[in-house]
């Protein structure tokens, strides 16, 4: 998925769709400072969830950051589709509507948790130490 793309869940997410923005052209006044401000907070989440995408795939990956929002985000497909839109949700909306925030977060969370459940595990040979 491309910035945009997560950017359109994120505000669909919140009810603020804009075929303007779907579509690449300029966003609708009430929306250009969500535009604006999606890029850098797209790019802390993309920093922040590289360890979750390494645990998932347990192959290391360099942190590859946005550079336009056209560009593909290089993470495992259940955190661009379903954890990205959820945080960059609650993060455009939270001075906005603080409730419907922490519902997106709290969604966010769970989507976290399935992504850790439905991974890879890793497993070591256990070192007998007493005996």
């Amino acid at each position: 998925m491309t910035g945009n793309d997560i950017l359109e869940r994120a505000l669909d997410l919140c009810a603020l769709h804009d075929e303007n923005v779907a579509s690449g052209g300029e966003a609708r006044g009430d929306l250009r400072d969500l535009k604006a401000r999606a890029p850098a907070l797209l790019n802390t989440l993309i920093a922040e969830l590289n360890p979750l995408h390494e645990r998932i795939t347990r192959q290391e990956k360099e942190i590859r950051l946005l550079r336009t929002m056209t560009e593909t985000v290089d993470l495992h497909p259940g955190i661009t589709g379903s954890l990205l839109p959820f945080r960059l949700a609650a993060l455009l909306i939270a001075e906005e509507d603080p409730e419907l925030s922490r519902v997106l977060g709290e969604y966010a969370r769970d989507a976290r948790a399935a992504l850790l459940t439905d991974g890879k595990t890793v497993t070591h040979r256990i070192l007998e130490v007493y005996g």
